[in-house]
C-alpha cells in the first residue's frame, strides 16, 4: 500500500460525504480512516489480493465511521463530533425552530451531539431552561465543557444515559426535540414513548430525520444504520400516544467539496407531534 502525496485528511472527506448528493459522488472520495485521523491512502491499482486487502479495509472503515456518528468515542469523536455539527445545524435549527418555544419553557434534547448549537436556543428566550441528554459520555462531557456559562448559571444541564429509560420524572419538559438519532434506536416505539412519558400535558415534539431515499446513497448508512420511510415513522409517533401534528419537508443548499463553487440539495423530513392536554 502507499501513500500518496496530496492525500486528504479524514475531517475534510468527512464533509465531502455530509454533504454528498449521491453515491457516485462518495465513490470518487479517498479511503476514511477514522482510527488515524491523520492522512490515509488513494487506492492504486494493484494485485488482486492488494485490491482485496484495500475493499476490506473500505469496510472496515466505513464500520468504524458509522459507530462513531452513532455514538461519538475515543480520540476521534471529538473531530467527528464537531463535524456531525456543521453538517447538521440546519436540521437542528429547522427542528427547533417548529417547536416555537416560549420564553420560560424547559426543553429536552436527546442527542445534542458537542452542544455547540446550544446557545443559539437562547438567543432570544434567556429564560429558557435546557436540558441535553445523551448516549455519548464523550459528548455529555464535551457539551458541558462548551456551554460552562449556560451551565454555571443553571440554565442547561447535561446527562449521559443508557440508551433506554429517560432519566426524568413524568411530566417534565414543555417542549422536546432530537435530529439525526433515529437510524441508531434499538426501539423507536418505546423512545418515543419516553417522550410521551415526559412531555407535560400539552406538550410538544419534534424530530428530525432524512428518509430512506436520501440515506440509501450513503455508503456509511449500510453499517448500522436502520432506515425509514416518512409513513413508517408518523405510524410509530401515532402508536406511543402522541399525536401527530405535521410533517415538514425541508431542504437544505451544501457547499460540495467535490465540486468547489457549486452546491447540491438535501432533503430531511421534520415531523411535529403533541402530548393531547388529556389522557
Amino acid at each position: 500500500m502507499k501513500l500518496i502525496q496530496g492525500a486528504i485528511p479524514l475531517v475534510d472527506n468527512f464533509h465531502r460525504i455530509a454533504s454528498a448528493a449521491s453515491f457516485e459522488e462518495i465513490r470518487a472520495y479517498p479511503i476514511i480512516d477514522i482510527k488515524s485521523m491523520g492522512y490515509f491512502p488513494i487506492v492504486q491499482s494493484g494485485p488482486a489480493s492488494e485490491n482485496q486487502n484495500m475493499q476490506k479495509d473500505n469496510i472496515e472503515q466505513m464500520q468504524n465511521l458509522a459507530q462513531q456518528l452513532r455514538e461519538p468515542h475515543g480520540a476521534d469523536g471529538i473531530e467527528v463530533a464537531a463535524t456531525m455539527h456543521q453538517s447538521n445545524i440546519g436540521m437542528t435549527r429547522a427542528c427547533f425552530a417548529s417547536l416555537a418555544v416560549a420564553p420560560g419553557e424547559t426543553l429536552l434534547e436527546i442527542g445534542h451531539g458537542n452542544g455547540a448549537h446550544v446557545p443559539e436556543f437562547f438567543e432570544d428566550r434567556p429564560s429558557l431552561l435546557y436540558q441535553g441528554l445523551e448516549l455519548s459520555a464523550l459528548m455529555q462531557r464535551e457539551a458541558t465543557r462548551l456551554n460552562r456559562d449556560l451551565v454555571s448559571n443553571g440554565k442547561a444541564r447535561f446527562e449521559a444515559y443508557g440508551g433506554f429509560a429517560f432519566p426524568f420524572g413524568d411530566q417534565s419538559f414543555d417542549k422536546a426535540m432530537t435530529v439525526n438519532t433515529l437510524y441508531f434506536l434499538p426501539d423507536p416505539l418505546a423512545f418515543l414513548s419516553q417522550i410521551h412519558r415526559t412531555l407535560k400535558l400539552g406538550g410538544n415534539f419534534s424530530m428530525a430525520f432524512a428518509a430512506r431515499e436520501f440515506m440509501q446513497t450513503l455508503s456509511f448508512a449500510s453499517y448500522g444504520f436502520r432506515l425509514y420511510d416518512v409513513e413508517e415513522v408518523r405510524q410509530m409517533v401515532s402508536s406511543s400516544g402522541l399525536e401527530v401534528l405535521g410533517t415538514d419537508v425541508h431542504e437544505e443548499t451544501v457547499m460540495s467539496k467535490e465540486r468547489p463553487g457549486t452546491s447540491v440539495r438535501r432533503e430531511f423530513i421534520v415531523i411535529r407531534a403533541g402530548k393531547r392536554t388529556t389522557q
